[in-house]
């Protein structure tokens, strides 16, 4: 008998892409945040 494949697997895969990339959005949306705060609190200073 050959062994197939669940879909839970293929899925699982795809979940943890999505969860990296989003992870990576968060990430780099943060790091905006900050950016965008510290260069206004400089020229109002």
């Amino acid at each position: 008998m050959r062994f197939v494949r669940a879909g839970a697997v293929l899925t699982g895969a795809n979940i943890a892409v999505v969860a990296g990339a989003g992870g990576l959005l968060l990430t780099g949306g943060l790091a905006a945040f900050v950016l965008a705060r510290r260069r206004r609190t400089s020229f109002s200073a």
